[in-house]
């Protein structure tokens, strides 16, 4: 097995998982954000879960776990984790890939 190309895909990998992962971070004073819920959630269950982290729904992104939500308070983050929330993302990156 040739092993030559090892270190050079080992790079370009992490390159692309780091490019991926700056693109798509939110910053803390970001108004809106794209949130991701876990799959077993219905769009009604999503939508009372992002309520209650004191967000505002804008929209759906292309499936139901995905809501587009503006926050309204500065610790609005904190709470979408802690009602069940997977992730957080750039609304800009993340609705282009799955807009309906």
């Amino acid at each position: 097995m040739n092993t030559n190309y090892l270190p050079a895909t080992a790079l370009l990998i992490l390159s692309i998982c780091l490019s991926v992962y700056a693109s798509a971070r939110v910053s803390e004073d970001a108004k809106q954000v794209a949130v991701l819920f876990p799959i077993h959630n219905s769009l009604q269950k999503n939508f009372d879960l992002a309520n209650k982290a004191d967000t505002l729904v804008v929209r759906s992104g292309g499936i139901d776990q995905v809501l587009i939500v503006e926050k309204k308070s500065p610790i609005a983050t904190k709470k979408l984790y802690k009602v069940g929330a997977i992730a957080i993302f750039n609304p800009l990156i993340l609705g282009n890939c799955i807009n309906k």
